[in-house]
């Protein structure tokens, strides 16, 4: 009987129409929207020829403390998935609601939605996926009625 090697490293670089695997032993960085975030590529967008972004983000815990609200804002994308793996984030929705999603929780955003990121955790880290593979940010007012409803913008 043979033994199983397995896979230590990820399948880099990415091809198209091949399997992506993705090491957390082999941090593949990229940059992202988000400065006080660090992002790790995992291949899917390669792999899928941009039909499908995933990465994962974590706050830069290593930099002093900066005000991470993003401002009233959506994404040219048909649909958004991001799910907390730890630490939490903290969303105001165009629908007049606010959300904390904790480490474990889920929030879908489809594309063109208005929202503002206006916290996280120091230890906040997240898989985002993305449909199709290129995501524009678009900064936009916020809701109507938000400022009356919550008094600030």
């Amino acid at each position: 009987m043979t033994e199983t090697k397995y896979m230590e490293k990820s399948t880099r670089p990415y091809q198209l129409g091949k399997a992506a695997y993705h090491s957390d032993n082999d941090k593949v960085k990229k940059e992202g929207r988000r400065t006080w975030l660090k992002y790790a590529d995992l291949g899917a967008e390669t792999a899928t020829g941009g039909q499908l972004l995933a990465h994962t983000m974590a706050f830069k815990a290593e930099q002093p403390r900066i005000d991470t609200t993003t401002g009233w804002h959506y994404h040219t994308c048909e649909h958004q998935f991001v799910y907390v793996t730890k630490g939490w984030l903290d969303l105001e929705l165009e629908d007049g609601n606010t959300v904390r999603v904790h480490a474990r929780d889920s929030i879908y955003i489809p594309g063109g939605y208005k929202h503002n990121e206006i916290g996280v955790a120091d230890d906040y880290e997240c898989l985002e996926v993305v449909v199709p593979g290129q995501i524009g940010t678009v900064a936009c007012d916020a809701p109507e009625g938000w400022v009356a409803k919550h008094g600030k913008a």
